[in-house]
C-alpha cells in the first residue's frame, strides 16, 4: 500500500503535510500512513497567514525507477487489452512519493519548516528495451513565521 501525503486545501493554496520521518519511511519501504508534522509544503510561492523569515535554498529529491520483470510482464498483458497499465502507475506513484520524501528531508536538513513552490518533473528513456523513469521533486526551503495579526 502506498503512503500518501495528507493534503488540505485552504483558499487557493494546497498544503501538504509531510511525514515526520520521511527519509526513514522511504528507505524502509514502510506502509504506515504518515502523521501530519510541522513541515508545510505548498505549490505556491507564499503561504497565507505566514511570511518568509529566511530562505535556506533550493532542494530536490530525485529517483530513477525501472519496472521489475513482473511489472513488465503484467504491463505486456494489459497493453493487449488497452487502457490503464496499473503496474506502471504503481511504479510512477512510488517514484513520485520517494522524490517528494527526499525533497522534504533535504529541506529539514537545512533547518526549514516549509517548502514553497513545489513542482515535479519527470523524464523517461529507454534502457535496452526497458523504460526507465526519472522523477524530480523540487522547491525552495524556507523558514516561515505566522503573521502577527
Amino acid at each position: 500500500m502506498m503512503r500518501a501525503a495528507l493534503a488540505l486545501c485552504l483558499s487557493s493554496q494546497i498544503f501538504f503535510f509531510a511525514p515526520a520521518n520521511a527519509e526513514e519511511n522511504s528507505a524502509s519501504g514502510g506502509s504506515a500512513s504518515p502523521a501530519p508534522s510541522d513541515m508545510i509544503v505548498v505549490t505556491t510561492s507564499s503561504v497565507d497567514g505566514y511570511h518568509v523569515k529566511e530562505y535556506r535554498g533550493i532542494v530536490r529529491g530525485v529517483t530513477v525507477r525501472q519496472p521489475t520483470i513482473g511489472q513488465s510482464l503484467s504491463a505486456g498483458f494489459q497493453k493487449l487489452a488497452g487502457g490503464k497499465i496499473s503496474s506502471y502507475v504503481t511504479m510512477a506513484e512510488k517514484a513520485r512519493q520517494t522524490a517528494y520524501d527526499l525533497a522534504v528531508s533535504k529541506a529539514r536538513e537545512l533547518g526549514a519548516n516549509a517548502l514553497i513552490g513545489v513542482k515535479y518533473d519527470s523524464t523517461s528513456c529507454d534502457n535496452g528495451g526497458q523504460p526507465v523513469t526519472e522523477v524530480l521533486c523540487y522547491g525552495t526551503a524556507v523558514v516561515v513565521e505566522k503573521d502577527s495579526k
